[in-house]
């Protein structure tokens, strides 16, 4: 993931108030560390140099992974491994910026 402005176009942008900017700004920051980590860990079972090209494309298997996996169970499951834990933590933080986004859709479609 990149800056956090480089996740929105301009019209997106602009319909978050100054809060919300803040708020995502953060986020995205959380966001990011958690890749990060997740990356060190992956890294780290695989044998590899964290900057390698393939621990980021395990990182976004393992995000989509859990995502899924999440999605499909009944009840949350409990986070019992470091990967887990991780994950779970960046998909927490994902709906955080998915439900920050959704006030400010809800509010421009009321304008």
């Amino acid at each position: 993931m990149g800056l956090f402005e480089d996740s929105y176009d301009t019209d997106t942008l602009r319909s978050f108030t100054p809060e919300e900017r803040s708020a995502l700004r953060t986020l995205h920051t959380q966001l990011e560390e958690c890749e990060k980590e997740i990356g060190c860990l992956l890294a780290g079972q695989l044998g590899l140099d964290s900057d390698d090209p393939r621990v980021a494309e395990e990182v976004e298997s393992a995000i989509e992974e859990w995502d899924e996996s999440q999605h499909e169970a009944e009840t949350t499951q409990t986070a019992l491994t470091p990967l887990q834990q991780l994950l779970s933590r960046h998909a927490e933080v994902a709906q955080r910026i998915m439900d920050v986004c959704d006030v400010a859709i809800e509010r421009a479609a009321k304008a």
